[in-house]
């Protein structure tokens, strides 16, 4: 009787140690899965994250660079084209400049007759040549500008510097965004417009539910119109 109670004893034991490893394999899936699903969902997120980044980015530049083309004179816009290689691909790195005021709130800054600007700053935005390129927008004091001397900048190909700061006649720098493929601007003399396109490419993310990296890309088309060209051309 004494045996087979022993023997009971270590049958009901092997069953516990049974069921435990059982129990640690079944929480160990679960845990496993949670780390699963809370990778996958943190990388959903870094993309989410990534792209709304990448597009708010593109908006604000269309919205500031519309506002200052349609406030300019079209015979003011000026267009410097360059082209450079990025990962064996030739881009568009162009620059262009346009007139503005130094305060378009300040009734100074108009003629008291005309009541048209009397132009007293360039605006100038160009990329640099890093793979992702810098969007730089400078607004740059000219020698002089004198009521209605209205021209372009002449000094836009030799004022569009790597450094930023190296530049003359800076009055403020803003580096818009530091994700540019390719900055593509052209002049349409004919319907007065200023038309282009801005490609952006963000730092590289991982695909939600692998290991494959990828880029998260923007692009942006614009026709603007110098509403400020008066005279019409």
């Amino acid at each position: 009787m004494s045996a087979r109670i022993l023997h009971s004893e270590a049958t009901d034991r092997g069953y516990t140690l049974i069921e435990m490893i059982v129990t640690l394999a079944l929480v160990g899936g679960v845990i496993i899965g949670i780390f699963a699903a809370f990778q996958y969902g943190s990388r959903a997120f870094g993309q989410m994250i990534s792209r709304q980044g990448i597009q708010g980015e593109g908006q604000r530049i269309a919205a500031q660079l519309s506002r200052d083309v349609r406030l300019t004179h079209f015979r003011s816009v000026s267009v410097v084209t360059r082209e450079i290689s990025v990962t064996g691909s030739t881009v568009r790195r162009d620059a262009v400049a346009m007139l503005s005021l130094d305060d378009w709130n300040d009734p100074a800054s108009y003629d008291a007759v005309t009541g048209l600007p009397e132009w007293s700053r360039y605006v100038v935005y160009y990329v640099t040549n890093e793979p992702e390129g810098r969007l730089i927008r400078q607004v740059i004091d000219p020698v002089a500008l004198i009521g209605e001397n209205i021209r372009p900048y002449g000094d836009l190909s030799d004022n569009i510097s790597e450094d930023p700061a190296a530049n003359d006649g800076v009055i403020s720098t803003t580096v818009l965004t530091r994700h540019v493929r390719s900055f593509s601007l052209s002049l349409d003399r004919e319907l007065q417009t200023v038309d282009g396109a801005l490609f952006l490419q963000a730092s590289m993310v991982r695909r939600a539910g692998s290991n494959q990296e990828l880029e998260e890309p923007y692009e942006s088309r614009f026709s603007l119109r110098a509403l400020n060209t008066f005279p019409e051309l």
